[in-house]
Order: structure tokens, then C-alpha cells, then sequence
């Protein structure tokens, strides 16, 4: 048996940014954050909020083919850049680090606060 299908799970990267592109855009995130995270660098958590809350308005692979033959002759009214913001919260604990972040009060604070943010029509959808 290859040592590499023994090796190959201590080397498994998920595609984060992938997997919340794939997320409808009525999906409200709430993403919480150790600034002193030594696992998970904030700087990511960053760039992975950025990924999840600008996305494509239009995301091409599933385009009606009519809406597809409107944009090739220029038809369509929609700007092909336009932009869609995703609902949400990405809030930084500044003394979290990747096993504490839970202990601090602020993190509960930031969880209790998004529920009761959620309304009755955002989770309808």
C-alpha cells in the first residue's frame, strides 16, 4: 500500500471560498473571528468574508438560455457586473485565538445579536 494513503489526510485543504460561492444569496452568514487566531490567520477569515459577501448577482452557470442569448446581443438590461451583498456579520474577537474565541463574552454577545437580527421573512427564504 502507498505511504501517500496514509500521509494524505494530515494534508487536506478545504476550499472555503468555493463552498460559500455556492451558498444562495438569501443565506445570512454570521462569521466570528480570533484576531489572535494561530491556526486560522484573521487575514483570511477576511478574505473568506469578502468572498462570501460579494458575489455575482448573476452567476452564469445557471442562466436561462434566453437570458444568455440577451447578454450576447446586448439586449439585456442587466450590467454583467453587477454585484449582490449578501446579509450578515463578521465580527472580530481581539483577544480570540483559534481554541479560546468561544470563552470570550463578546463572541456569545455577536451570536446573540445576529439571531435577533434574523427576521421571520429573512429566514422564510
Amino acid at each position: 500500500m502507498p505511504v501517500f494513503s496514509f500521509v494524505a489526510p494530515f494534508f487536506r485543504q478545504w476550499d472555503s471560498a468555493r463552498t460559500l460561492k455556492r451558498l444562495p444569496h438569501s443565506v445570512s452568514l454570521l462569521m466570528l473571528s480570533g484576531r489572535k487566531d494561530e491556526i486560522i490567520p484573521p487575514e483570511h477569515m477576511r478574505q473568506l468574508w469578502e468572498v462570501a459577501t460579494t458575489l455575482p448577482a448573476f452567476p452564469t452557470p445557471r442562466l436561462s438560455s434566453v437570458l444568455r442569448w440577451k447578454r450576447r446581443k446586448g439586449l439585456s438590461k442587466a450590467d454583467k457586473g453587477a454585484r449582490s451583498t449578501r446579509l450578515g456579520q463578521f465580527v472580530e474577537i481581539p483577544q480570540g485565538s483559534h481554541n479560546d474565541t468561544w470563552d470570550d463574552p463578546a463572541y456569545w454577545d455577536a451570536i446573540e445579536a445576529f439571531l435577533e437580527s434574523l427576521t421571520i421573512e429573512t429566514c422564510a427564504k
